[in-house]
Parts: C-alpha cells; structure tokens; sequence
C-alpha cells in the first residue's frame, strides 16, 4: 500500500522565522517599534504567499525547494516595491485635539491608538490638559471625549470608525500629545500594534495603566512621584527608563523572552524576575510597576 506523507505549507514557518529575525534585529537596536507599523500594511502578502505555495505541487524536494524560493521572495520583493527599507515615513494631513483643562484639579487620560506610534511628553506653557496632533490617513475619524465630575476631568482619545491601512509606502502614522503638568494625571494607554514613547519627565503621576498587542513601548519614569502602575504586552519589547534617584520596584514576569536590568542582564529567565532600586525601602515617594510581557524582552535601564 503506498502511503502518502501530508506536508504542512510553507507560510506559517516562513513568516514565525521572519518574525523570530525582527525580533533579534530589535534587540540589537538595528530596528525600532515602528517596523511593526511598517510589516501591517503588508499583510495582504500573506494571500499571495498562500496562493504560491498551493499552486505550486511539492511531491518532491525540487517542488518544495521551488515553493520556498516563491514563498520567501514574495515576501523580499513586497518589502522591497511598499519601501519598508526606508526609514523616514512621508508626513501627511493632520487633526489637532486639544482639551482645555478648566475647573479640573486631577484627570484619568486615556489614549487607544488601534494601529501607529503614540509620543507623549510634558507641556508646561498651555492652559490644556491634553493637546496635540492625530493623522488623518488610516482613521474613520479621531474622537476626543471629556467629561468632567466634580473636578476630576475624564479625557478618552480614540479612533472611531474603521481603521483601514494605508496601501501604499511608508506613512507617518504617529499622534502625538503634550500633557499638563499643572494636575494629577492617571494615564491609561491600550494600544493595538504600534510604538509608544512616552516621557513622563516633569509629569505629576498619579496611576499608570498601559496595554499594547504587538510593538514596543519606551517609557521614560518622573524622577519622583509615589504611585504604582501596570504594563501589559503580547509580543514585542518594554522599555523603563529609570531616572538618578528615583525609588523604584518592578515585579516583572516573562513569558518567552529575557530581562536585562542596571544590575545586569539575565537574556533568557523564564517566569518571575524583581528589581529594586537602591534606596527604595527608606524614600518617601516610590514607584511600583508590574511589568508582564508574554513574548519578547523587558529592558530596565538608567537614564
């Protein structure tokens, strides 16, 4: 009885060895978060991938040596045609969002960027608790919601309709936001795939709660402040920069992946790693972080 061995396709080995080499190439700081942004719009590849491999018959080594070659230089030959290579992306329309502070002496902020790059940092010099800049390409429309109760002001910046991704080359798809100094803040990001910069120098921290899908978060701690916080990532890397003298304690748990720490790098621990900061027990003010990262790296550093 002649037997038949059933070959799994090509794609998905394809695409986790791709993935594998953009994580390695993050790591060594040969590529930023934004690549991911980069890589989504050419997800209609994964078709034409798919419909290379099943035409292609693989009874033997030379049709699945063929169909590997097919597979790998669709993948080569669209990155190469959309401009993934480069690195500047072209700069496009915009809408300003702007939510003035008034009566408000404490604000819950939230930011929900389905697909692109967030950048925060501090504005002293404005009457706004929120203000900044959203592209208009990609988005249905950006909804800017505040609320306020009693004087805490709720401020919920999202992406409504649908999220389609732009076709064709590189394309700046960050928003970009100044937040005040002048209140309390409870910032909240949930963010989809992208990068997030946030730099919370200068900013009166009173919670932190961040989120993200796939990408890379970079966020840069307040030199002092006394509040606990939580970030959350399915695949990619999450960066704390920690300021000179800043009492800090992070709980951090991996997943597949490593942490590296001032004290040094472990690369591949697997479960429950701790960092405390010099100082911590007898500081007034602390900051407490638990860091949970499913695939990827957890990178504590001084800054």
């Amino acid at each position: 009885m002649e037997s038949h061995h059933h070959r799994g396709g090509l794609v998905g080995p394809v695409l986790l060895i791709g993935l594998g080499l953009i994580f390695l190439a993050q790591n060594l700081g040969w590529v930023g978060g934004e690549i991911w942004l980069s890589l989504l719009r050419m997800w209609p590849l994964i078709l034409v991938a798919v419909g290379v491999d099943l035409l292609i018959p693989r009874r033997s080594g030379w049709g699945t040596l063929v169909s590997l070659v097919l597979v790998v230089a669709v993948f080569v030959g669209g990155f190469w045609l959309s401009g993934v290579r480069l690195g500047a992306a072209r700069s496009g329309a915009t809408e300003t969002v702007s939510i003035p502070a008034g009566n408000a002496t404490r604000a819950r902020i939230r930011f929900s960027p389905p697909v692109a790059a967030l950048n925060l940092e501090a504005i002293s010099a404005s009457d706004a608790l929120v203000e900044g800049t959203v592209p208009k390409p990609g988005y249905g429309r950006v909804r800017a919601d505040s609320t306020l109760s009693g004087t805490i002001a709720v401020v919920d910046v999202t992406a409504s309709g649908v999220f389609v991704v732009p076709a064709v080359g590189p394309q700046d798809e960050t928003w970009r936001f100044g937040l005040t100094t002048q209140v309390p803040l409870e910032l909240e990001i949930s963010s989809g795939i992208g990068l997030i910069d946030a730099d919370l120098t200068g900013l009166s921290i009173a919670g932190l709660d961040i989120e993200t899908g796939i990408g890379r978060a970079i966020i840069t701690l307040p030199a002092g402040g006394n509040f606990s916080g939580r970030l959350s990532s399915g695949i990619g890397q999450t960066v704390i920069v920690i300021p000179n003298g800043a009492a800090v304690h992070v709980l951090m748990t991996t997943g597949i992946g490593g942490v590296s720490t001032p004290e040094g790098s472990r690369p591949f621990d697997l479960g429950d790693n701790e960092y405390t900061s010099p100082g911590f027990a007898a500081a007034e003010n602390r900051i407490e972080l638990v860091i949970e990262q499913a695939i990827g790296s957890i990178v504590l550093r001084e800054g």
